[in-house]
């Protein structure tokens, strides 16, 4: 494989095959801006299903994405994501949650009611654990999905929206004790209050983080036809060793990004328990942190940075898989990194980020250019993910790098002045322009299987609007961004095309 991102036409995509893969399929699709462009404000008010932005709530959590088109004229492939996706609404209530406490309560309470209660393959369902797509059986994208992978509905398949759940919750009740009184009437007619419901899902947290041998959170799927990868990163080719070849899904995977929010739910539910369990609970915190700096801190190729996830190999030996991603970020955002004695490793997050690998005009490529399974276009191997750029950026304000921070944000601004859309990523290059305007599938021999290995954007998401809103309406309480260390100003001296 290549790592050519300036290649014309289709011959990028022949450059990029190994000898043995074949191009299937390739067309392009049509560019769309639409006009007037997308607001922040109009797309909240689609995905909430709202007419005022007071409203936002009344009907639930906001769906994960929708189209800038009339409803009745747009394309179905971009309606696919109209439901509530327990990881996209608490990503979405990171970041507006405290604009809309509404809408924050509706969120809370809603995954509450489809929190787990039994074990069941098909769903992977667990009691305690958070909804990961939440469809009616009969609803005709359920039905397609079921006949064609026997999922389950509601269908539990990711391993971070039980932790998001647990920092949302408990917010939630920090901030209105009264809350946590409040009787949820679940899928099985209990009648649990939501502080059960919270201490159901650190139950489940705990049980899974005891299980490990490092104390980390990791995820392997039940449902043999379920979702492969159980991260934000839920393409089965997002994760990969430096070689090219895949992250073996066949024993539990723990990744980077997923050991944050942990931490984070642990500190969390402590704060919230108090005595004895709290203690608890910070000790598991400590015991994960320390296995974090441990087990994924790595030199790999002669600069320090944390690896993307930790597999095992076919006998049993837990490995890195040393391939750098936007993930590490993540560490930013989380408590995991704060305290005396971890500025090195923040310090090597923020050189990673800003590299020419990983930065790009639309944010942090998802993968770092270098590695052999980038792709521009790439799902999760390529693609700058609005969001995630958005979420770093904040990361970066809580540890002084105000001036990054808002480079960032200013890069993420621009997808959207650009494209007049929320999309759901950007492409990792400006090879082909800001979005993927093609469909291209292919078979890689690598992986004896066809991948699609590049396709365009969801029009209106809403982890992007929600990203972007939250920026809009906090810039005038930010002060200003001034180079606020010798790390900062040497990057910013480096970078092209500042924003």
């Amino acid at each position: 494989m290549s790592n050519r991102i300036d290649t014309p036409d289709d011959a990028d995509i022949r450059a990029h095959l190994g000898s043995d893969d074949r191009i299937l399929a390739c067309r392009t699709v049509a560019s769309h801006r639409p006009n007037p462009p997308v607001s922040t404000t109009r797309a909240l008010l689609a995905l909430g299903r709202v007419s005022e932005i007071a409203e936002l709530g009344s009907t639930g959590p906001l769906h994960a994405a929708t189209t800038a088109d009339n409803p009745t004229s747009a394309d179905p492939e971009l309606r696919k994501f109209e439901a509530v996706f327990g990881r996209d609404a608490l990503r979405v209530d990171q970041f507006i949650g405290g604009l809309f406490p509404r809408l924050r309560r509706a969120t809370v309470e809603t995954l509450a009611r489809g929190q787990g209660v039994q074990h069941d393959i098909a769903s992977e369902e667990e009691p305690g654990k958070i909804v990961h797509e939440w469809r009616d059986p009969d609803d005709p994208v359920a039905r397609e999905i079921t006949a064609h992978s026997g999922w389950g509905w509601p269908y539990f398949g990711s391993v971070d929206a039980t932790p998001l759940f647990v920092i949302a919750a408990t917010g939630h009740v920090r901030a209105d004790r009264a809350a946590g009184d409040l009787v949820v009437e679940r899928r099985d007619g209990s009648r649990p209050t939501l502080t059960a419901c919270i201490n159901e899902s650190v139950a489940w947290l705990c049980g899974r983080i005891d299980s490990d041998s490092d104390g980390l959170l990791t995820y392997r799927r039940i449902n043999p036809r379920g979702i492969e990868n159980q991260t934000w990163r839920d393409s089965w080719d997002s994760l990969s060793h430096t070689d090219g070849t895949l992250c073996n899904l066949e024993q539990p995977v723990a990744a980077l990004d997923v050991q944050a929010v942990a931490y984070d739910a642990l500190l969390n539910a402590a704060r919230h328990h108090g005595g004895p369990t709290a203690n608890a609970l910070r000790e598991r915190a400590d015991r994960l942190r320390t296995a974090v700096l441990n087990r994924f801190w790595t030199e790999h190729g002669g600069d320090g940075f944390f690896a993307a996830a930790l597999d095992y190999t076919p006998t049993g030996t837990r490995r890195q898989l040393q391939t750098r991603t936007s993930d590490m970020g993540h560490l930013l955002t989380s408590e995991l990194l704060d305290g005396e004695g971890l500025q090195e490793y923040r310090d090597a997050i923020v050189r990673q980020l800003f590299s020419p690998g990983l930065l790009c005009s639309s944010g942090v490529r998802s993968l770092h250019a270098d590695e052999i399974r980038f792709w521009p276009g790439g799902y999760h191997t390529g693609n700058s993910w609005v969001w995630q750029s958005m979420h770093i950026a904040n990361g970066l304000d809580r540890h002084s790098f105000p001036a990054l921070a808002e480079e960032l944000r200013s890069r993420c601004r621009h997808v959207h002045t650009a494209t007049g859309l929320l999309p759901e990523f950007a492409r990792g290059a400006d090879d082909r322009g800001i979005l993927n305007n093609r469909v291209v599938d292919v078979w890689q021999a690598l992986d004896q299987r066809d991948n699609r290995l590049e396709q365009p954007p969801q029009e209106v998401q809403a982890w992007t609007a929600a990203s972007i809103y939250a920026a809009e309406h906090s810039r005038n309480e930010r002060p200003p961004h001034p180079v606020s260390s010798v790390l900062e100003a040497k990057i910013l001296e480096t970078l092209e095309n500042r924003q």
